[in-house]
């Protein structure tokens, strides 16, 4: 089984304990929640012109990652 929760993907034993993956679930939901609160928040200082600029740059710094022939 693989964690997809951790950045190394670590291999996990096939028997893991159900406290371990809560506090994965729950480690992962915390991270989601503190992210949309900081662009909740930076998005409350922005202009609307701003953060649709900010969504339109994010939109093709990453189709140039994703779609880089290198």
């Amino acid at each position: 089984m693989i964690s997809w929760s951790s950045l190394e993907w670590q291999q996990l034993p096939r028997q893991v304990p159900v406290s371990s993956g809560l506090f994965e679930i729950v480690g992962t939901v915390f991270d989601w929640l503190v992210h949309l609160v900081n662009a909740y928040m930076l998005a409350m200082k922005l202009t609307t012109v701003e953060v649709i600029l900010g969504i339109a740059l994010v939109h093709v710094f990453i189709n140039v990652l994703l779609y880089n022939p290198r």
